[in-house]
């Protein structure tokens, strides 16, 4: 019998199972594959949108937006045909410039619901000009890193007065001169100043642009949604801002824009005894008054004074002044290098008294320190101040000068340390030229004696050249000889502690009106007339190198031939600053007379000129020192030279 060879049936049934049971093992891993790819398509997706809100959180473009950010919030996104829906929470860790974001992304295959979670801690992405004040990024930034440095020609005495609040590293903080504007509408006055901050190079570190307004305002029905206090922060160079939060509270408003959001957001939040739900924490709750006494509703038009800073480009309700020290100065008393030396100390320990009384509770509203006076008994020699306050029978300029302090939550003073030698940097503090500001007067009896200006307060165009020129306060003219002790004339200066004050307004409110601050100078008058006066100016300096016409600073020695000459008896010498570029004509001149000062170069070769030439000072000026014009010297190789001029 022939043998047949291949497969017989069974064999290839048995094959055929062998080839379906591993295709469909291959099919399902192939199935399981396209699920998981799928999956993690899914996955990513959800995780690339958690990532985006984050990264949202993080460069929201303001630090205000970035502290206003609600505490949570969702949305729903379609991507290829899925729908995510996405849910996070925000919360503060400890400090305002850092937040904690989780994120949630969710999405359904099949009725499965899936997730992904991220949690993340995150800092704002800030533009350079962000930062304290609209301004910091001018050299520094939150989080500590540098910007282009701008930088800042310091004040001059006795006009401005710089205090030193990290003499580690030279870093000033001062106010420029207030200057008033006066409107038309209802009278409204605006006085503007900014407090600058800058280190030991000059380079500013931090500008606040302050406003100070009083108002007529018009009282609202109903609630509306406006701004509490702005917030302070406290930062390496000092103090920032936040704007102030929203809620749901009584408002006012104005047709004048300078007045608008201070009439709609300085009410308080109800009954609310919270640090930031009050614009004045002496005061919680404060009502509007028509006229200082009698209070105003709904439909009426009251008085309204607030303190305004520029907080990410725009004006913003702050908390209220906090005047603690008002001082009269005698003339010409804050010309001398070490008498404002003094003062400065002056300065920073009242401060610090302040701030340790705060630092165990709520302060007196009837606070008053030692003045400057009492004070340099026992911290220096008071002759200097005793014998300018010994006046001929001539007119004077005396100089009132504030310090504000405000008050902070306890988070803010607990981190004040005063053995830090850079503690003045967490401390939010103004001095301020209060001089035609506050209120003058002498009793009667001794306008026997003399007698002092106290004029309308006036719109001020031009507070660097022209500061006195516009309306006079504070000039004492003195009428005759007051013969005994007894008899010796006092000046006094009086604010009110809180907002209208720096306006040179009325009270606008009983409480504001029982609160003023009243300071004092005792005078005596001789017969006879001032001999001499002391007078100061600043000399700037610009020249070449080589052959060149571009302007570049001048060194210090270039001012060693630089000669000031007084018409008439009196003399002057040039003092060079710390700055090489900047220098002081000083001159002792015949007190109560005009003067011409003449600028030349003793050494006949030299290209130095001087724009202007000559300066022709008032009695006015000579009499105060103030509004002592600057003089530019200047290479006449720099092209355009007859063009360049500076600033006092």
């Amino acid at each position: 019998m022939r043998r047949q060879s291949g497969f017989g049936l069974v064999e290839v049934f048995i094959s055929f199972l062998l080839v379906a049971g591993t295709a469909g093992v291959l099919l399902q891993l192939h199935k399981v594959y396209l699920e998981y790819t799928r999956d993690g398509g899914y996955r990513e997706v959800a995780l690339r949108l958690a990532e985006s809100k984050v990264d949202e959180v993080r460069n929201t473009g303001s630090i205000s937006a970035f502290n206003s950010l609600p505490a949570s919030g969702n949305e729903q996104r379609t991507i290829n045909n899925m729908d995510y829906d996405i849910t996070w929470d925000i919360s503060s860790v400890g400090s305002l410039l850092e937040k904690e974001v989780e994120v949630e992304v969710s999405w359904s295959i099949d009725s499965d619901v899936q997730t992904v979670s991220l949690s993340s801690r995150v800092t704002p992405n800030l533009l350079v000009t962000e930062g304290p004040f609209g301004n910091i990024g001018d050299g520094a930034s939150p989080g500590g890193g540098t910007g282009p440095q701008v930088q800042y020609t310091p004040g001059s005495i006795p006009d401005i007065v710089a205090v030193v609040t990290d003499p580690d590293t030279g870093i000033k903080q001062e106010t420029t001169k207030p200057a008033p504007d006066v409107q038309n509408n209802d009278d409204d006055v605006v006085v503007s100043f900014d407090s600058i901050i800058y280190d030991g190079s000059n380079n500013r570190l931090i500008q606040s642009d302050t406003r100070t307004v009083y108002c007529s305002c018009d009282y609202q029905n109903g609630l509306q949604s406006t701004r509490r206090p702005a917030r302070p922060y406290s930062l390496p160079n000092g103090v920032y801002w936040f704007e102030g939060l929203s809620e749901e509270k009584e408002w006012g408003d104005s047709d004048n824009p300078d007045c608008t959001v201070c009439c709609n957001d300085h009410f308080d939040v109800g009954s609310s005894s919270l640090f930031e739900d009050n614009f004045n924490q002496f005061n919680q709750g404060h009502g509007h008054y028509i006229n200082a006494i009698s209070p105003a509703s709904a439909g009426q038009e009251y008085l309204e004074s607030c303190r305004m800073l520029r907080i990410d480009g725009f004006f913003r309700v702050m908390p209220d002044w906090n005047l603690i020290a008002l001082n009269i100065f005698p003339p010409s008393y804050l010309t001398d290098a070490d008498n404002v030396q003094l003062y400065q100390q002056y300065i920073e320990d009242v401060v610090q008294e302040y701030v340790t009384i705060q630092k165990s509770g709520l302060p007196s509203t009837t606070y008053q320190p030692d003045s400057f006076q009492v004070w340099l008994s026992a911290n220096g020699d008071t002759a200097d101040f005793e014998s300018l306050t010994e006046l001929f029978i001539a007119s004077y300029q005396l100089a009132a000068r504030a310090i504000y302090v405000d008050l902070m939550p306890q988070s803010l003073l607990d981190a004040i340390d005063f053995s830090d030698d850079n503690w003045l940097t967490k401390v939010s503090f103004n001095e301020v030229n209060t001089t035609l500001l506050a209120n003058w007067r002498v009793e009667d009896g001794d306008d026997d004696y003399l007698e002092v200006t106290n004029e309308p307060v006036e719109t001020i165009v031009d507070p660097d050249n022209n500061f006195f020129g516009t309306y006079s306060r504070g000039y004492v003219t003195t009428l005759q000889e007051s013969a005994s002790a007894a008899a010796q004339p006092r000046v006094f200066a009086t604010m009110t502690r809180y907002n209208s004050g720096l306006t040179g307004q009325d009270p606008i409110s009983p409480f504001d009106a029982g609160t003023l601050f009243e300071t004092s100078l005792t005078l005596s008058v001789s017969s006879g007339s001032a001999l001499t006066t002391f007078i100061s100016g600043k000399i700037e300096c610009l020249t070449v190198q080589g052959n060149g016409t571009t302007p570049v600073a001048c060194k210090s020695q270039d001012f060693n031939n630089t000669v000031a000459t007084p018409d008439g008896n009196g003399s002057c010498t040039i003092r060079k600053d710390s700055d090489p570029a900047t220098a002081f004509y000083e001159c002792t001149v015949t007190a109560g007379q005009a003067v011409t000062i003449t600028f030349t170069n003793n050494q006949p070769s030299s290209d130095f000129v001087f724009n202007p030439s000559s300066v022709n000072l008032t009695t006015t000026q000579v009499n105060n020192n103030t509004d002592i014009p600057c003089v530019m010297q200047i290479n006449n190789n720099i092209t355009n030279f007859v063009t360049y001029s500076c600033q006092p």
